[in-house]
């Protein structure tokens, strides 16, 4: 298999502290050179994913957008939720980062993410996330 091709998660075990604090990483993740579908299915936690390179098909309970470079979207729990590459570019690229807590949906409204509209993308004419690696060394994953 090529390295290239491979997946990397990372997961978290949060300690006492972190769960009493209301919100907490539960996982986070790159998959360089994106190809397969994903879903239909929900999950149980908040996960925002990024678009770093190329573009992806996000659909959510029964809608769907196109998103490129410097987009993002965001896995609500019991949202019914797919994505797909959707272009011939051969780099295309996400990253994301998964929380749980009680917190969660109040800040993701902070950001206007919410179920009905779980996407943000990047206004025209901007530079785009150059890289999701600032999110990263923020998030604490290795790099």
């Amino acid at each position: 298999m090529n390295p290239r091709l491979s997946r990397e998660e990372y997961f978290n075990n949060p300690v006492p502290f972190e769960t009493k604090m209301g919100l907490w990483i539960y996982k986070s993740g790159t998959h360089p050179f994106f190809t397969e579908k994903v879903g239909p299915r929900s999950v149980g936690f908040y996960s925002i994913h990024f678009v770093a390179s190329g573009k992806v098909k996000f659909g959510w309970d029964g809608s769907s957008v196109s998103l490129s470079e410097g987009d993002l979207f965001c896995l609500f729990p019991g949202s019914v939720y797919t994505y797909v590459k959707d272009c011939e570019q051969p780099s295309t690229t996400i990253t994301w980062t998964a929380f749980m807590g009680e917190l969660m949906p109040s800040i993701l409204k902070h950001v206007d993410l919410c179920p009905e509209r779980p996407y943000r993308q990047t206004p025209s004419g901007t530079i785009p996330w150059r890289s999701s690696r600032r999110f990263r060394d923020c998030s604490g994953s290795p790099s």
